[in-house]
């Protein structure tokens, strides 16, 4: 079976950013993300390791302008992202749904590349 290849961005809003999580709910959730991605690469369907984003970025536009960034929609922020590899959305929905993140109110967006 051929297998595509998998975006999972990961979002939050930014207010949930700045909340205070108690120390052990975030050890707690930190060890679950952990194992998460470690089982995904145990099972060779992590394709890229996770990256976190910071909130300094920039946007550049056509006719040389400069706004600072990231841009939010809706209030969510990029958290993190990896590439997986999946048969089809099928697949990787299950993948994304079994991630911690919602326990943190995040979100899963799923792109297949193309």
């Amino acid at each position: 079976m051929s297998l595509n290849e998998f975006l999972f961005l990961f979002r939050r809003k930014t207010e949930a950013r700045y909340k205070t999580i108690p120390p052990e709910k975030l050890v707690s959730f930190n060890s679950r993300w952990n194992d998460w991605i470690k089982g995904l690469a145990i099972k060779d369907q992590l394709s890229a390791q996770l990256k976190h984003w910071d909130l300094q970025g920039k946007i550049l536009r056509s006719g040389n302008m400069v706004t600072p960034g990231p841009y939010l929609e809706n209030d969510d922020y990029i958290e993190s992202f990896i590439m997986v590899y999946a048969a089809d959305y099928q697949e990787a929905r299950e993948i994304a749904e079994s991630c911690p993140i919602f326990e943190l109110d995040g979100s899963v967006e799923v792109r297949m590349a193309i």
